[in-house]
């Protein structure tokens, strides 16, 4: 079972798991190491090994481990994996209290700020059914880039359209 067909179930069923999420990030685990026991290796299995390890990090509210993985992301600099981040992130937002997920949020502002990535996170949240999330990672976006000349202007806009769809 991949970390998509549990956060799948976990919209289904309205609530998250932290047990077979926890069994998950353990079986991933496992099954790496018996993969690198074989010599055999792929970005996928680095990627997949990956999440699990995030996932499993928010779901048990691990800052430590959380800015770990960031900071992983941010080593390999690959944008699939930036991508995979932040929307699993997002896919797994509504299921976390707001005083931690805005930790995560710091998090991600202190170890990785891929400024396009923010607005990933906070429309995958979003779009999962966490509207509040998503404002707030909205919210920590411009405020990590409203001193950006670039970057100011377009995250105020796309905050305030969200203000609008979601509220205050």
């Amino acid at each position: 079972m991949d970390v998509d067909v549990l956060l799948r179930v976990a919209r289904e069923r309205k609530e998250l798991d932290p047990a077979r999420i926890a069994l998950l990030a353990q079986r991933v685990e496992t099954a790496a190491a018996a993969l690198a026991q074989l010599r055999l290796s792929s970005p996928r299995i680095e990627s997949d090994l990956h999440l699990a390890r995030m996932l499993a990090a928010l779901v048990a509210k691990d800052e430590a481990r959380v800015r770990e993985r960031l900071r992983f992301v941010k080593e390999k600099g690959d944008k699939r994996l930036r991508d995979d981040t932040a929307q699993v992130m997002g896919d797994v937002a509504r299921f976390l209290p707001m005083e931690w997920w805005q930790t995560v949020n710091r998090c991600w502002k202190d170890e990785l700020d891929y400024g396009p990535k923010w607005f990933w996170i906070a429309w995958r949240a979003a779009l999962n059914g966490g509207p509040k999330h998503a404002l707030a990672t909205a919210e920590a976006a411009y405020a990590s880039k409203k001193n950006d000349q670039f970057l100011a202007e377009p995250f105020k806009a796309e905050v305030e359209f969200m203000r609008g769809l979601f509220g205050r």
